[in-house]
C-alpha cells in the first residue's frame, strides 16, 4: 500500500525552501509546489517586478530539477523555444541545435504574454506532444518535466491576451498582488541576509512523488468529478464571452487530488480540496463579454463562485 505521507513531507520540505526566500503569495508558493511534485503547469499573474519569476526559480532550485528560463518578447523566435538548424562552418554541414525544452527537466516562461502568435504556436505544439521536432527527428520531453509561466496584467503596455488553446494547457494560475509596506521591509531585509537556496528534494523524490499522485488519481470518487463540472458549468451566463472548457475540470480534480495529498496526505480529495482549488483552476481560463482590467475580472470570478456555494 502507498505512503501518501510522503508527498505531505516532500510538499512541506519544499514549501519551506521556497518560503524562506519568497515573502507572503502564500498561494503562490503552495502552486509552484504542487507543480513540481505533480507536473501540472502554473502560470503567476501580476505587475512585473514583484517576484513571480523569482518565485518559479527558488521552487525549481530547491527542487533539484535543473531548470530553463526563456524570456519572451516580441522578437522572440520559434526556434528559440524548439530548438533548430545551423551550418557547422567546420563540417559543411547542417547539425541540430537543441531547444531549452530538449535540455532541461523544468522551464519558466518568462513573460508569456508578450510574445508573438508564431511562438505560441510552437509552444502549444510542444505542450500538447510533449516532445519537440527538429528536421524530422523527434526529442521528447523528460519525464519529469514541468512548466511554470509568469504573466502581466492584460492592461500593462505590450501584453496581448493569450489564445484559449495555450490558456487550457496552464493548469492553475496565482494572483500576485503588489507587497505590503510590512512585507516591503520584509524583502529589503531578506535581500541583506543572501541567502543561498538549499536543494531540499532530490529527482527520486520528485519521482516517488508523481508516482503517488498518478495513483491517487485512479482512486477518486465520481462526486468529485461531479462537483468540479457543477461548479465549472456555473461559467455559462452571459457575462461570460469564453467559457471553462473540459480541461478545466480536469484541472480542478488534478489540483484537489494533489491538494489533499500535500495537506493530509490523502488519496481521496474532499468536495472541499475542489471548491479550494477551483479559482485557480478556473481565473486564467475564461473571459468576461465586456472588457475588464485584471482585477475587475478577478472579481467577478470570485462572484461568481461565491454565487455557487465556493468561498475562496
Amino acid at each position: 500500500m502507498n505512503d501518501y505521507t510522503v508527498f505531505t513531507n516532500a510538499f512541506n520540505t519544499l514549501r519551506a525552501e521556497v518560503a524562506r526566500h519568497i515573502v507572503g503569495n502564500d498561494s503562490l508558493i503552495d502552486l509552484v509546489c504542487i507543480s513540481v511534485l505533480t507536473g501540472l503547469s502554473t502560470a503567476a499573474e501580476g505587475e512585473s517586478g514583484i517576484g513571480k519569476s523569482r518565485a518559479a526559480e527558488v521552487c525549481m532550485q530547491a527542487s533539484g530539477l535543473n531548470k530553463g528560463l526563456i524570456v519572451l518578447a516580441g522578437d522572440t523566435q520559434p526556434s528559440d523555444v524548439s530548438g533548430n538548424l545551423f551550418f557547422n562552418l567546420k563540417t559543411g554541414e547542417y547539425d541540430i541545435r537543441q531547444g531549452p525544452f530538449q535540455r532541461f527537466q523544468s522551464m519558466i516562461l518568462d513573460e508569456l504574454n508578450r510574445t508573438t502568435d508564431r511562438v505560441w504556436n510552437a509552444l502549444l505544439d510542444i505542450l500538447n506532444s510533449r516532445r519537440t521536432v527538429i528536421d524530422g527527428k523527434e526529442f521528447p520531453l523528460d519525464e519529469l518535466f514541468v512548466m511554470l509561466a509568469t504573466l502581466n496584467p492584460i492592461e500593462s503596455e505590450g501584453t496581448r491576451p493569450l489564445p484559449r488553446a495555450l490558456r487550457d494547457r496552464i493548469d492553475l494560475s496565482a494572483w500576485v498582488n503588489y507587497p505590503s509596506e510590512a512585507e516591503l521591509a520584509e524583502i529589503s531585509y531578506r535581500n541583506r541576509q543572501n541567502l543561498e537556496v538549499d536543494s531540499v528534494l532530490e529527482v527520486d523524490d520528485i519521482k516517488h512523488c508523481r508516482y503517488l499522485f498518478g495513483g491517487a488519481m485512479r482512486t477518486i470518487d465520481r462526486e468529485i468529478d461531479a462537483e468540479a463540472a457543477r461548479i465549472a458549468n456555473g461559467f455559462g451566463g452571459p457575462a461570460w464571452r469564453v467559457r471553462t472548457s473540459p480541461r478545466t475540470v480536469i484541472s480542478m480534480v488534478n489540483a484537489a487530488t494533489a491538494w489533499a495529498l500535500a495537506q493530509r496526505g490523502h488519496a481521496s480529495p474532499t468536495i472541499d480540496d475542489v471548491r479550494r482549488m477551483a479559482y485557480p483552476a478556473i481565473r486564467h481560463t475564461v473571459e468576461p463579454e465586456e472588457y475588464m482590467s485584471t482585477a475587475e475580472r478577478n472579481a467577478l470570478v470570485l462572484n461568481t463562485l461565491k454565487g455557487l456555494g465556493v468561498t475562496v
